[in-house]
């Protein structure tokens, strides 16, 4: 059985799809093939479903294939969003020229490499997702930075340079490392 899938997105981009599973008289070990190409003008629908943020752009492009079984599928490819951009209004912060590209390998697992500018400030990041258990997946986030502007609004300007390391597993989070703050300033207006 085969199926062809192409869906065009409002605002620009899509999601091209295809699979087929030749035999599916053999149940969940019925061998499976495929392919999935998403474009994105804008990386706005992918914030929404997972972050509290205003004003992301930037576009968005993955490209997938899936071999395996019904049981057991994997996959393999890359991902990438480039000269991207995320606001956090109450904040302030504003994290632009974010570029972030990875590979999805067959062993269940994502990861993405990436540098952005927050004020003057640069960083970088590192994040692997691992996807052994579908359900309970677990993200590593590494992040680094000199100068980030975290938090720039009229009464608070914070300054940082964080080195941290952030394991997300089902029900717990795992923080390691620091945060050096070398400017701070709050000015109360009232």
């Amino acid at each position: 059985q085969a199926v062809e899938l192409d869906i065009p997105l409002a605002g620009g981009g899509g999601i091209d799809t295809g699979f087929s599973v030749p035999d599916l008289a053999l149940g969940l070990d019925s061998p499976i093939q495929g392919r999935l190409r998403i474009e994105l003008a804008d990386i706005e629908p992918v914030l929404l479903l997972v972050a509290p943020v205003e004003g992301p752009s930037g576009p968005v492009t993955a490209d997938l294939r899936f071999a395996g079984t019904l049981r057991e599928p994997k996959l393999r490819g890359t991902a990438s969003l480039v000269q991207g951009r995320i606001t956090h209004f109450a904040s302030g912060l504003l994290l632009r020229d974010l570029n972030l590209s990875g590979a999805v390998n067959e062993f269940d697992q994502t990861e993405l490499n990436g540098t952005f500018r927050a004020g003057e400030g640069r960083g970088s990041l590192r994040a692997v997702v691992n996807f052994d258990d579908l359900l309970r997946p677990e993200l590593l986030l590494e992040l680094r930075g000199e100068q980030l502007a975290l938090i720039n609004v009229p009464d608070l300007q914070v300054l940082a340079n964080p080195d941290l390391r952030l394991t997300l597993r089902p029900g717990e989070l795992e923080v390691q490392g620091r945060v050096v703050v070398p400017k701070a300033r709050l000015s109360p207006r009232y």
